[in-house]
């Protein structure tokens, strides 16, 4: 695992950016600059890790494409939602997720392997 010391730094100096942003330029503003440092680190650490996370999560390149179908479905629906209907940005991206949700469940249930 790369060194938990790096990491902890790097995450007390994520946050404290994330707080002076927060003071400059908004709450919000913070919020989401913490929040992408925080997603950014997560997936540079996981690719650093690779053959820790291959084997922690159990992938396969059938599951990961699986992930980037919902993911993409997910946004299309959300941004469907957002210029077609006039829905605010929060509740459509909420319910482009949750009826991507309910569109894989539906297909994992009806699956023919499964049954």
């Amino acid at each position: 695992m790369a060194g938990m010391r790096t990491l902890s730094l790097l995450l007390v100096f994520e946050t404290l950016i994330a707080i002076i942003i927060a003071n400059s330029h908004g709450l919000m503003n913070g919020f989401w600059a913490f929040a992408g440092m925080m997603v950014a680190t997560a997936i540079i650490t996981g690719i650093i890790n690779y053959q820790m996370t291959v084997e922690a999560l159990d992938m396969t390149r059938m599951r990961v494409a699986s992930w980037v179908i919902y993911l993409i479905l997910a946004g299309i629906m959300s941004n469907v939602f957002t210029t077609g209907y006039g829905f605010p940005l929060v509740g459509s991206i909420a319910l482009g997720f949750i009826i991507a949700s309910i569109i894989w469940w539906t297909y994992y249930q009806l699956e023919p392997a499964n049954g």
